[in-house]
């Protein structure tokens, strides 16, 4: 067996080297670290979008403003709105003409005072009767 001889030049080559190497790897680390997160995130946001899609209730998610960015699939079934007409400001298109105002009076209300509160309003189903 042939003992290769200590060379200074190449110790610090290899050591270079193996520094760059270590960097690499750390430097790619957080790429695939920040990656997994996003997908176990994406998994996690389309499972609990199936759960709310199964639940026996029109559900929504809404931003502080009033617009809105979920709707379950029981508020498409029941007001034959697809997501894409109702996201944002489209939902309002559904509510009773005469509901709308002390809805969003009472949404801006509560959005102010950060305090639970609830409010009935009419909204019109996919046959156009509002319930």
């Amino acid at each position: 067996m042939r003992v290769p001889r200590y060379n200074p030049r190449m110790a610090s080559a290899k050591d270079s080297l193996s520094q760059s190497a270590q960097n690499a790897a750390i430097e790619h680390e957080p790429g695939e670290a920040l990656r997994n997160a996003l997908d176990e995130l994406q998994k996690s946001e389309a499972t609990l979008r199936r759960v709310i899609d199964t639940i026996p209730a029109v559900a929504w998610f809404g931003l502080p403003d009033g617009s809105k960015q979920f709707l379950n699939k029981r508020w498409r079934d029941y007001t034959g709105v697809s997501p894409e007409e109702s996201y944002g400001w489209g939902w309002q298109a559904v509510v009773h003409p005469e509901d709308l105002p002390p809805l969003m009076a009472k949404w801006s209300e509560l959005e102010t005072s950060e305090e639970a509160g609830e409010i009935e309003a009419r909204v019109r189903r996919h046959d156009g009767v509002y319930r």
